[in-house]
């Protein structure tokens, strides 16, 4: 093919790219969560693909919570019905010692409250390689923390989280 005529269809699809993000934000959002989920070749918790999950290689589940600008108020109400789905599903495997979170959200009031009161170990600020690892495109002042939540504290997380449910409605 002609190179002018690729240089065209780049700027056709990079125009369209923008018309999309630009006039449906919702909808890109959660194109970019859906593809997140995808390479990552994680399992989705949700419709919006906003909270998801891998198994990793020491046995522990890691939850993931993707971009939700647009979601509004349903964010928290998704994040606790999906770790009470995925507390459920893991507490039927012997292959699973737990769950861990890794963000800037387990560093925040909201999230790192919500998971503390659940159950979650909070513990704290990352080490500088695994921030340099998978978090090299966050600021350096905004911090990173993370916890877990061993398979023995999971029913106490449902009761938690079910509580949580009854009282959001």
């Amino acid at each position: 093919p002609d190179r002018e005529f690729i240089n065209q269809l780049i700027t056709i699809i990079d125009q369209s790219v923008n018309h999309i993000r630009q006039s449906y934000p919702a909808l890109w959002e959660r194109v970019q969560r859906r593809g997140f989920v995808t390479e990552g070749q994680f399992t989705s918790l949700d419709n919006e693909d906003f909270i998801s999950y891998g198994i990793g290689v020491l046995g522990w589940a890691h939850i993931h919570v993707s971009p939700g600008h647009t979601l509004g108020e349903q964010k928290l109400p998704l994040m606790a019905k999906g770790l009470l789905q995925l507390i459920e599903q893991l507490k039927l495997r012997n292959d699973v010692a737990g769950i861990t979170a890794t963000s800037p959200l387990v560093a925040s009031k909201t999230y790192g409250g919500l998971l503390e009161r659940i159950g979650f170990t909070l513990e704290g600020e990352i080490d500088q390689p695994l921030r340099q690892e998978r978090f090299h495109t966050v600021p350096l002042d905004t911090p990173i923390h993370s916890a877990s939540l061993p398979k023995e504290k999971y029913e106490d997380a449902i009761h938690q989280l079910e509580t949580l449910a009854r009282s959001a409605v």
